[in-house]
């Protein structure tokens, strides 16, 4: 199965996914306050294979805010 294939049977099956589990919600954290060191606020972000775009939603100070994913599922 593709990648591509995998995630719209899991967004399918799950209409309100938003990503994660408890260790991806740990992971999640340490990411963003890795990226947080090297950004300024008011920046623009951009996420790629953006989900359901949970992460970009923690960017409220940001100047501009895009995601691209591989299913037209959840980015629709």
């Amino acid at each position: 199965m593709k990648t591509a294939e995998f995630y719209e049977e899991l967004y399918k099956k799950n209409k309100n996914y938003e990503g994660g589990s408890d260790s991806a919600d740990y992971k999640f954290k340490e990411v963003k306050k890795e990226v947080d060191k090297n950004i300024e606020k008011h920046s623009i972000v951009l996420d790629i294979g953006c989900s359901s775009g949970r992460f970009l939603k923690n960017y409220v100070d940001a100047k501009e805010k895009y995601g691209s994913d591989i299913s037209k599922i959840i980015v629709n």
